[in-house]
């Protein structure tokens, strides 16, 4: 098994958004969640650049009196921050480590365009695989024919992703991602177990269990899953609630096979890779975002994750990791060349009493969600509260507001309503 690369620690300072933001990574996973906006994909963008998986940034124009436009990529330098930026090297934005401890520089290119991309100095090769926030739709793909030898799994993996790649991209391949992952299989199956015409092919054999196996692990346990079953053209999940195709799949089962399939056909052969994750709660119920990192480090150990997430299940989902929260700030005393921002971002490192609450807790103290009831809700609970604005608390007051959240069926709502109340006096 060849040993990969891994992530160490990224810096990247006076940037779009970015003021000042330092991340150290865990050696198995490391989260960043924050506000929309906040950055976690701009973050993500850096290490998937290294893996195969890039878009290009994009500048802002700027168009002067006299008609001159400009493209800005949103340099900025704090007056008062104690930068690390070279006083000689405007481009340069911060730096990234990797876990052989070679340290390579962020610069942003030189000349004048729309669009950019970032040139990293001393970057190394990682092993890894990026997996988006978009998932890809899936339609019926019936396999209709295979090829004459078994597919391996890193030519299942590959063209599996490089389908998912091409959509990535705003193009479309020859067939759907589905149909790649189904022959895949299907050849595995058929080539691996052989009959007495067929020699029986070990590797493919070995893929294909292992890959089951480890289903049986990522799968939640509400669905009962048992086996696959290859019923041509078509591959069939064998549960205790039924047996159902592939592309029957309910959207947030189907995500949860697409990560096992990418990450089992990626991970054979390696024994350590960077796996990248944008969004994985999209299309999963809470009690699924809830188990899914920790089922996938116990099925995948010689992964690391870095993951951007907006889901309070998943930032507290596992005790042994790292979490970064990006933080909005309000900005005084900066100079800039053609950028101007009033809120900058910065991160903060979150221990495990920060992170260790129910979904309410982690919503309010680390995403920075102000309640977490509807709004509604709130709106009936302020105007409850302004026909006490004013009134002396005592034990009648108490009563009073009590029935009347009673009157409404938000009665569990009291301890809220009691503390606005107090609040107004």
């Amino acid at each position: 098994m060849s040993e990969g690369i891994t992530f160490k620690s990224l810096h990247v300072e006076g940037w779009r958004q970015l003021d000042n933001v330092d991340v150290e990574f865990h050696p198995r996973l490391t989260i960043i969640t924050g506000a929309n906006g906040a950055g976690k994909s701009t973050l993500l963008s850096i290490l998937t650049r290294h893996i195969g998986w890039q878009k290009n940034f994009l500048s802002t124009p700027k168009v002067e009196k006299s008609g001159t436009k400009e493209f800005l990529k949103g340099v900025f330098r704090s007056i008062f921050s104690l930068s690390t930026k070279p006083s000689n090297d405007p481009n340069y934005i911060g730096s990234i480590t990797y876990s052989n401890d070679t340290n390579a520089a962020i610069r942003l290119p030189g000349g004048d365009q729309p669009q950019y991309n970032l040139e990293i100095e001393g970057q190394q090769k990682i092993q890894g695989l990026h997996i988006d926030s978009h998932r890809p739709t899936y339609a019926y793909a019936p396999v209709s024919q295979i090829p004459t030898t078994a597919i391996s799994s890193s030519d299942a993996f590959n063209n599996y992703n490089g389908e998912l790649y091409s959509r990535y991209q705003g193009s479309y391949g020859n067939q759907q991602p589905v149909y790649r992952m189904k022959e895949a299989i299907i050849s595995m199956a058929a080539f691996g177990e052989g009959n007495s015409a067929i020699v029986r092919n070990q590797d493919a054999l070995d893929c294909y269990n292992e890959f089951v196996a480890a289903l049986r692990k990522t799968m939640p346990e509400s669905i009962g899953f048992r086996d696959l079953s290859i019923r041509l053209p078509d591959v069939v999940l064998v549960t205790e609630s039924g047996d159902f195709m592939l592309d029957a799949a309910s959207g947030g089962l189907m995500t949860i096979f697409d990560m096992t399939y990418r990450l089992h056909m990626y991970s054979r052969g390696k024994q350590s890779f960077v796996v990248t994750m944008d969004e994985p709660e999209n299309h999963l119920h809470p009690s699924m975002q809830r188990s899914l990192m920790r089922r996938l480090m116990n099925a995948f150990p010689q992964t690391q994750f870095v993951v951007a997430t907006h889901s309070p299940f998943i930032v507290s989902s596992v005790k042994d990791s790292i979490v970064y929260a990006l933080r909005f700030r309000d900005t005084v005393g900066r100079t800039t060349e053609g950028f101007s921002a009033s809120r900058t971002v910065v991160s903060e490192k979150l221990d495990t009493i920060n992170r260790a609450g129910n979904a309410g807790e982690v919503l309010r103290e680390v995403l920075g969600v102000q309640s977490t009831m509807p709004e509604w809700v709130d709106d009936e609970l302020q105007s409850l509260i302004d026909r006490y604005k004013g009134n002396e608390i005592n034990q009648d007051t108490l009563n009073g507001l009590r029935r009347d959240l009673e009157s409404v069926g938000q009665s569990e709502f009291y301890p809220e309503a009691l503390a606005k109340l107090l609040n107004t006096q």
